[in-house]
């Protein structure tokens, strides 16, 4: 089996959602590392870190599991933040992903990209999982932006 590499062949998975919250309000939604326990269906709780100056978030899933990211770049002019997956349950590897707010005429869209390798299943497996995390996270923003 050949593994590929973080390189141009790696697997990629964007989604976007749009909402009519604006770029601000939907930018608080999400903005900070550990937001993600208010807004993904799946997370239990999140908890921070910092170790060296640099910032990891232990995700608890909902019905079990652990996800342990680290924190690559956070960006609030840009409303932006990327992160790599250091251990996970997920059938990815080589992962790295950025969620961020981009402002549109009818308000803002959500942008949830990754790019990774499968791990231990095909590559539309993979693809397949992350897109579903990633669906239930933005489609979960917009509800919240809603109210």
């Amino acid at each position: 089996m050949m593994t590929i590499g973080t390189n141009a062949n790696a697997l990629e998975v964007v989604v976007k959602k749009n909402s009519t919250a604006s770029t601000e309000a939907a930018w608080a939604e999400i903005g900070d590392f550990c937001d993600i326990a208010k807004w993904h269906p799946a997370v239990e709780k999140c908890e921070k870190s910092v170790q060296n100056g640099v910032t990891y978030r232990n995700l608890f899933l909902k019905g079990g599991g652990e996800v342990f990211e680290k924190q690559i770049e956070f960006n609030n002019s840009s409303n932006s933040y990327s992160y790599t997956i250091e251990k996970s349950p997920l059938p990815v590897q080589n992962y790295s992903a950025e969620i961020k707010v981009e402002t549109d005429s009818a308000g803002t869209t959500l942008v949830w990209e990754a790019r990774f390798d499968a791990k231990g299943v095909s590559d539309e497996e993979a693809k397949k999982t992350i897109g579903g995390i990633f669906e239930a996270g933005l489609s979960s923003i917009v509800e919240r932006l809603k109210k």
